[in-house]
């Protein structure tokens, strides 16, 4: 499955993950009411780490650091309605987020298999290449089960963007965030989506160059959906 060229683009800019979500939750509305179109949004958030709501017990213990030293730093945990485990957001961290309607033979996976073809594509036309899974992955014995959380975008060793999704009545919400330019130390604080034998990178770092996050959204704007 391609997204296509009908989707619009929208940028939110920096805004707080509460406060998207409240937004993002009114769009969703709007798109399963037929009064908008099926839209890309990208949002920077400020420092937050993403939980999800239908597994708390479980994800919380994939942070490195303890809640306590994460309020202290003001770094909230946020509880979403969405797939995947957790993930951390930041000034650096792109969020490219898919308000769109599901046609009754697509599912969330395959729309966002098709988010993740879409910016690898993107980055490939300025020489950076991604891939689905770390190296080496189909050699490794992990259970059938455990599979899915490694699927994202990946730079060798290192986990450059987290996916995940929520559905309802066939409208999509979240997608992908991926990781340009944050501070490391942000990177530090989590197990990311629970994968204790990777860690997580950024562009800037892992490629040596210097990407606005201006220039990202800019590249994927411009790549054929």
């Amino acid at each position: 499955m391609r997204i296509t060229n009908f989707y619009d683009f929208l940028n939110l800019g920096h805004l707080q993950l509460d406060k998207f979500v409240e937004i993002q939750d009114e769009m969703r509305e709007l798109r399963q009411k037929d009064r908008m179109r099926d839209t890309v949004v990208f949002v920077e958030h400020p420092a937050a780490i993403s939980i999800s709501k239908h597994h708390v017990d479980r994800d919380m213990k994939f942070l490195k650091v303890p809640p306590e030293t994460l309020k202290a730093i003001g770094i909230p945990i946020v509880m979403l309605d969405r797939g995947g485990s957790v993930a951390v957001h930041g000034k650096g961290i792109l969020g490219c987020y898919i308000i769109a309607e599901l046609k009754s033979n697509k599912s969330g996976s395959a729309l966002l298999c098709s988010i993740e073809e879409w910016v690898m594509r993107a980055f490939s036309l300025i020489g950076v290449q991604l891939y689905p899974y770390p190296p080496g992955f189909k050699n490794k014995k992990i259970p059938a089960a455990e599979k899915s959380k490694y699927r994202g975008l990946w730079r060798g060793q290192y986990k450059i963007a987290t996916r995940g999704a929520g559905i309802k009545n066939r409208v999509s919400k979240f997608g992908i965030s991926i990781n340009i330019s944050p501070n490391p130390s942000l990177l530090s604080l989590i197990h990311p989506c629970g994968i204790k034998d990777y860690t997580l990178g950024s562009i800037e770092r892992l490629t040596k160059q210097q990407l606005a996050v201006g220039d990202v959204i800019e590249l994927l704007k411009n790549t054929p959906l």
